[in-house]
């Protein structure tokens, strides 16, 4: 790839030294209604610079479309998992208060049809309790050991994730 690039930049060189040596006719270029005086040689070099304009001006939207897709696939992913912890910690503290205040216990849950109580996927650290028996046992389905640290709420995380929205645009805010 080198040799090859090395060999087309050897032709460009050679090719604008040609252009630049044997076009010393001059012309008159037609811009917007308003005559301008050219050389050959500046002709072309005006339409090489234009031409690398184009380019750096394609790349740069490139780049900048690339970007903003996946700014937007994270956010979308943010926002998703925001949204579905949401809805756990909702579940989880309505099946926490729910079984709290109907009376019914890890026992009443075996006696409905599961053979294991299981805590759901989102119960944070379990915990060993004292049973009625006085020995350590797990935790109903869906109690939630309180006090483990800081805890945020759907309403905070949307809160951030706007923030990091913001501090993260391109554009300056209007």
């Amino acid at each position: 790839m080198i040799p090859i690039a090395l060999i087309l930049l050897a032709i460009v060189i050679l090719f604008c030294v040609a252009v630049v040596v044997s076009n010393p006719v001059a012309v008159t270029l037609s811009v917007f209604g308003l005559e301008i005086p050219l050389q050959t040689p500046a002709v072309f070099f005006t339409g090489a610079a234009t031409m690398l304009v184009t380019i750096v001006a394609l790349w740069l939207l490139r780049v900048g479309v690339r970007r903003e897709r996946a700014r937007r696939k994270e956010l979308k992913t943010l926002k998703k998992a925001a949204k579905a912890d949401a809805k756990a910690t909702a579940a989880t503290s309505t099946a926490a208060t729910g079984s709290t205040a109907s009376g019914s216990t890890a026992s009443g849950s075996t006696a409905s049809g599961s053979s294991a109580a299981r805590p759901p996927v989102d119960s944070g650290p379990v915990v060993p309790q004292q049973s009625a028996t006085g020995q350590a046992g797990i935790p109903p389905a869906g109690a939630r050991q309180t006090g483990d640290g800081p805890t945020t709420t759907a309403a905070d995380r949307e809160a951030l994730l706007a923030e990091v929205d913001d501090a993260t645009r391109d554009d300056p805010p209007r």
